[in-house]
């Protein structure tokens, strides 16, 4: 098993979001022309430029931040070849700070210029876009047909995957920003820079607990075995019982933890902003190793047979 690090909220992208060409199937070098589905308020619509090259046909799909609801991060395919073409690009208007979601050959992603994006993941042609009232810096998720993503505004949205159309918004406390939510067993689960956990009925929106911590929550949570973890910046790691909201443990670092727990085979990996990786017990929260990096960690581990 090897566990590899990579960044928490996804690379800052100026302007720009990419994909590339894998395989060889010809690409039109026609001008795409944008189509919006969602009815939404009307913002200027951005170019998706195709590119000549050779591509792929879209691939599996992953729907939600670090691929799953226990964060593994690793898809065991093949990764990109030596030398990989750029397959088409899209101007945003804005920073993309989140990492995007890719379902059913869609790609959804959220933006500095606060619109949630859904492209073809083919072509790159917007499908339709989302206005909200913030920014958008975590990833969204999309399970059995609904994206689920926060926004900078103090709402948190569910969005129908095909048309774009609202289904449902749930009001936060004040702070803003969001953590990317875990989707499992009809419940979205995620953290919010109001000091609050919260678990939210999937269909409705309608809240099932809050947890409260003493600091703001980037952290994303990890669902697995009935339980939900996630980190804070008041230092702690929390084990939350995924039905009730009560609290099993907590691990204190002493300093922020904004990265975002990875569980795998009864183990929670995840970095503090001490400059230490922890593997604890899922169960007890014991500590079974640790690991000095000399710097802090903000990026989120990804675990590998």
């Amino acid at each position: 098993m090897r566990v590899h690090s990579m960044l928490g909220l996804g690379a800052a992208v100026f302007m720009t979001a990419v994909a590339v060409a894998c395989a060889d199937v010809a690409v039109s070098d026609a001008t795409a022309t944008p189509t919006v589905v969602a009815t939404s308020t009307a913002v200027p619509t951005p170019v998706a430029t195709p590119v000549p090259a050779e591509t792929q046909p879209v691939g599996e799909s992953w729907p939600m931040f670090r691929l799953d609801a226990r964060h593994s991060g690793s898809r065991g395919t093949e990764g990109l070849p030596d030398s990989p073409r750029l397959l088409w690009k899209f101007q945003t208007g804005g920073v993309v700070e989140s990492s995007p979601t890719v379902v059913d050959g869609v790609v959804y992603a959220g933006t500095f210029n606060r619109n949630l994006l859904a492209l073809d993941a083919a072509t790159g042609e917007v499908r339709w876009r989302f206005p909200v009232g913030g920014l958008l810096r975590a990833s969204a998720s999309v399970v059995n047909g609904t994206v689920y993503f926060g926004a900078d505004d103090n709402r948190f949205y569910a969005v129908d995957a095909q048309t774009g159309g609202e289904r449902w918004s749930f009001g936060l406390g004040p702070g803003g920003e969001q953590s990317s939510p875990a989707v499992v067993d009809g419940r979205v689960y995620f953290g919010a820079f109001d000091f609050n956990v919260y678990a939210l009925d999937a269909e409705t929106g309608d809240l099932i607990w809050r947890f409260p911590t003493r600091g703001g929550i980037l952290s994303s949570p990890v669902a697995s075995n009935g339980t939900v973890f996630i980190g804070s910046t008041d230092g702690n790691l929390y084990a939350i019982d995924a039905e009730t909201g009560d609290e099993r443990w907590r691990f204190t670092t002493g300093q922020s933890v904004f990265s975002s727990p990875a569980v795998w085979e009864g183990t929670v990996y995840f970095g503090s902003d001490n400059a230490i990786v922890y593997a604890l017990d899922a169960e007890t929260g014991e500590r079974r190793w640790q690991r000095e990096t000399g710097g802090q960690v903000f990026s989120s581990p990804a675990v590998v047979d």
